[in-house]
């Protein structure tokens, strides 16, 4: 061999008894085998140069090393005995063990079939090379391990070698959603500002309109209000909630003004009441974080897996350690990660953002039956490989069946099986009934309620106090005003009933005289005589009838006057139809 190859070599103890053991470090001779394994180039002789290496794997002893011979250099021909090819790799591995790192992306439960396309993809090679799969929860620095599923160009360790790329998936962040509307706020939800303030202008129209109309003169109160329609705005009220109108504007025009208004009312109520039962019956929320930049402005507290994901997010922010303050590390195989995220979920704490792939929130929602919810952006792009020790055994196997099953379309198979997608389709029954509102969401109601009847109430004793205090700050000059007054109404009462009477007794009186000029008869006359003071005193007691029913409610002393004064208007009546009775 010549000087120019022997600066690749490097001379090291003895493989076998009085030889020395060179390891093959040359780049050439390392490509050739494709990593295989190591190699040795072991001195036989003087002359003699052997290539050797180590089957790792006997059988019946997987821990048991064979040292094998592959070929053999002569340096006084400077040629090797048998032709210089890629030896023959390793594919039986004689059903030992290898190890190979348990996560997420694998499986939870050892007793399940796998979970993922790379479960599957593990376990055909596993099958193809004849090893078995022995799964180690735990991380890579903490444990001896020789496979695990890793990223593309992310891993900065020379100890680590990755297979081609399987597939790409985005990085992004997952937020949970926004903090939950009280029930107050739902109440002002179901319209935009621009609609509230037309609603409240419409209003204020109406009542602006009762005012200035509250101080005209009867007559127009009558024709705008209607008659006896003492508190009108009330009816502003009344006819938003539903409630009919009972007395009604005697002019056309207001009544055209208040059926628009009924039907205006009629449309925004219904409306209102929709769209509210549809919030009460939902799960409403505020506004969640829409980019990165709202993550960071609003500080949300993002949760990062030590992970190359890790790795790759704090090499883009490295000169902005502010936004990585609120960064929370979370060991990626620690048992009951996702029980955390879980509790983080059902506990509806605010502000929380998951550093991690895409589609995981559909995993979340499968494990954790709650929602979480991705942002718009994609933080970086990245490649997912399988990784493994630098120059190892298994790099062509793996590599060999890898490439076999991507251009088969394996690979894109299981990827497309073993979405969180299937899982949310397979496994996660969406709920197709309405919620059942409890008190609880109704609430704000009862609230609402109570606040309006303490209101009444207080209103009620208002009225009570302002009218006792009215009450005694009358003047005896303004009793007097009033007690004229009733003496008014009742002599023009008294009057009115003075004309009735003397029509009825006028009409009975002529027909009795036309009797006796007529007829000579004087028992004829004498009947009709008793007929007429029937009459008179049927007529009398109805009249007195009717005058005690109207005069209940006035004083005793307003009552003592008027039955004396009635009692001597009779009195005066019965002598004069007798007076005119005997005048035959």
């Amino acid at each position: 061999m010549n000087q120019r190859n022997m600066k690749y070599f490097e001379y090291n103890q003895s493989c076998e008894r009085n030889d020395y053991k060179i390891e093959l470090t040359d780049q050439i001779i390392y490509d050739m085998t494709y990593r295989l394994t190591k190699y040795y180039l072991c001195h036989k002789n003087e002359t003699i140069l052997k290539l050797a290496t180590y089957e790792w794997f006997d059988v019946g002893n997987c821990n048991k090393q064979k040292f094998k011979t592959l070929n053999i250099f002569d340096m006084n021909t400077m040629k090797w005995q048998k032709p210089l090819k890629n030896y023959k790799k390793f594919k039986n591995f004689n059903g030992c063990p290898i190890r190979v790192v348990e996560s997420a992306n694998i499986h939870e439960d050892r007793n399940k079939k796998y979970l993922s396309e790379y479960g599957e993809f593990m376990h055909i090679v596993a099958e193809q090379a004849n090893f078995k799969l022995k799964f180690v929860n735990e991380s890579i620095e903490n444990v001896d391990i020789n496979i695990a599923y890793g990223f593309v160009g992310t891993h900065e360790n020379d100890a680590f070698v990755v297979t081609s790329p399987i597939y790409t998936i985005n990085i992004g962040m997952m937020v949970t959603k926004g903090e939950k509307y009280t029930d107050y706020e739902k109440l002002l939800l179901p319209f935009d500002d621009i609609t509230w303030i037309l609603l409240v202008g419409t209003f204020f129209i109406a009542f602006g309109m009762i005012f200035v109309l509250n101080r005209m003169s009867k007559r127009i109160k009558i024709l705008f209000f209607g008659e006896g329609v003492s508190v009108p705005s009330l009816n502003v009220v009344s006819t938003y909630f539903g409630i009919s109108q009972v007395t009604l504007p005697i002019s056309n025009f207001p009544r055209f003004i208040l059926m628009m208004f009924i039907l205006f009312c009629l449309i925004f109520r219904t409306a209102y009441q929709g769209v509210l039962f549809e919030f009460m019956n939902s799960d409403m929320r505020k506004p969640h974080a829409q980019t990165i930049d709202e993550i960071f402005e609003n500080n949300y507290t993002i949760i990062s897996y030590e992970s190359p994901t890790n790795v790759v997010f704090k090499r883009i922010y490295k000169n902005d350690k502010e936004k990585l303050k609120n960064v929370i590390l979370v060991d990626l195989y620690r048992k009951g990660i996702h029980r955390d995220i879980c509790n983080i979920l059902k506990n509806d704490v605010p502000k929380t953002a998951i550093l991690t792939e895409e589609n995981f929130d559909l995993k979340v929602k499968f494990i954790c039956k709650q929602e979480i919810i991705r942002i718009k952006d994609t933080i970086f792009t990245i490649n997912v490989g399988i990784s493994m020790e630098a120059y190892h055994y298994l790099y062509d196997v793996i590599e060999s069946s890898l490439l076999w099953t991507l251009q088969s379309g394996i690979v894109q198979y299981f990827s497309e099986f073993y979405t969180w997608y299937e899982y949310k389709r397979y496994h996660i029954e969406e709920s197709s009934v309405n919620k059942i509102l409890s008190l609880n969401d109704l609430s704000y109601g009862f609230n609402i309620w109570l606040i309006v009847c303490a209101v009444a109430i207080v209103e009620f004793f208002f009225e009570l106090v302002i009218g006792k205090i009215t009450k005694k700050s009358q003047k005896p000059k303004d009793t007097e005003i009033i007690n004229e007054e009733k003496d008014e109404n009742l002599t023009s009462k008294i009057n009115e009933l003075e004309e009735d009477f003397d029509k009825e007794v006028l009409e009975s009186l002529e027909n009795l005289f036309s009797q006796i000029v007529d007829s000579e008869n004087e028992e004829s006359i004498e009947i009709e005589k008793q007929e007429i003071e029937v009459k008179v005193e049927v007529y009398h007691n109805n009249k007195n009838d009717e005058f005690s029913i109207q005069q209940s409610e006035k004083s005793n002393e307003n009552q003592k006057s008027q039955s004396g004064l009635q009692k001597s208007f009779e009195e005066e009546k019965f002598t004069d139809i007798a007076t005119i009775v005997d005048l035959r």
